[in-house]
């Protein structure tokens, strides 16, 4: 299953992308890395990962990204 996840680097994302990851799913991962985080670094050679760099309110953006998406798991915000 290919999964889409806003807010992806988040505390919450990231350990999202990893179970899901490991489970065996494809994941593309949307964030705006607001806060230079590095919590995807360790999925960032996995051939089922990729990540996109893009604010989410961007509807173009996020109409390129759900093309082929059986899942979205919408964790994004701000804070």
């Amino acid at each position: 299953m290919k999964v889409l996840v806003t807010g992806a680097a988040g505390y919450l994302g990231s350990v999202l992308v990893g179970e899901l990851l490991g489970a065996g799913h494809q994941v593309l991962a949307v964030d705006n890395f607001r806060y230079g985080q590095t919590s995807l670094l360790p999925y960032c050679g996995a051939d089922e990962f990729d990540v996109v760099r893009g604010d989410v309110r961007d509807r173009d953006l996020m109409a390129r990204c759900v093309k082929g998406v059986d899942m979205i798991l919408p964790l994004a915000c701000l804070s």
